[in-house]
C-alpha cells in the first residue's frame, strides 16, 4: 500500500491524495492515519479527505489507486503544512502486514511545473506551422484566383449537364 500526494497527471494543477495497492494480493482492512491531520486550501476538500482516510477500507483488490481531490498550486501562498506522515496498517492473505509509514513533503513539489502543459512548446510550434499553411494558402488563392474560378465554374457546368440528363441525338 502506497499513500502519496501529487499531480493528478502531467500538466494538472490539481493535486490529489492517492491510496494505491501496489501489491499482488487483495489488501483488507485499510487503515490510513495521517499526522499532521490533512488539510486543503479548498474549504470543501477537507472534509471529503478526513472522511477518506477516517474509515477503514475493507478491500482493496491489486492495482487499485483510490484518487481524492487535495490542493492546488495556490497552497504554497498559504500556511498549511506542508510536510505529512501517513502510517499504514492492512491485512493480506497471511494476515497482518508490516506497518509502513510514507512522509510526504509538499515542498519537493515546489518546483515542479504544476499546471504546465508538457507539451506546451509542441503545441506552440504546431500553431506557427498552422498560421504558415494558413498564409500559404492564401497566397495561392490569390495567384491563381482566375484559374480557380474557371475551374470551379467548369464543375458546376459538368454538375448541371450531369443533372439534365443525358442528351438525345
Amino acid at each position: 500500500m502506497v499513500v502519496d500526494i501529487g499531480p493528478d497527471q502531467p500538466g494538472s494543477s490539481l493535486l490529489v491524495l492517492s491510496i494505491h495497492n501496489i501489491g499482488t494480493t487483495v489488501a483488507r482492512d485499510v487503515r490510513i492515519q495521517d499526522t499532521p491531520t490533512l488539510e486543503s486550501s479548498h474549504a470543501k476538500f477537507t472534509p471529503r479527505l478526513a472522511s477518506a482516510l477516517n474509515r477503514t477500507i475493507p478491500m482493496l483488490p491489486p492495482n487499485r489507486r483510490l484518487v481524492y481531490a487535495f490542493d492546488g498550486p495556490q497552497r504554497w501562498s498559504t500556511d498549511l503544512p506542508m510536510r505529512y506522515d501517513f502510517t499504514v496498517d492492512a491485512h493480506g492473505p497471511q494476515g497482518a502486514v508490516e506497518t509502513l509509514t510514507y512522509t510526504v513533503d509538499l515542498e519537493a513539489l515546489a518546483g515542479y511545473l504544476i499546471g504546465e502543459r508538457p507539451l506546451k512548446r509542441i503545441e506552440e510550434h504546431l500553431g506557427k506551422i498552422v498560421s504558415r499553411l494558413d498564409a500559404l494558402a492564401d497566397a495561392y488563392d490569390k495567384a491563381n484566383s482566375e484559374a480557380i474560378r474557371a475551374h470551379d465554374g467548369r464543375m458546376i457546368e459538368e454538375t448541371r449537364r450531369q443533372a439534365e440528363g443525358p442528351t438525345e441525338p
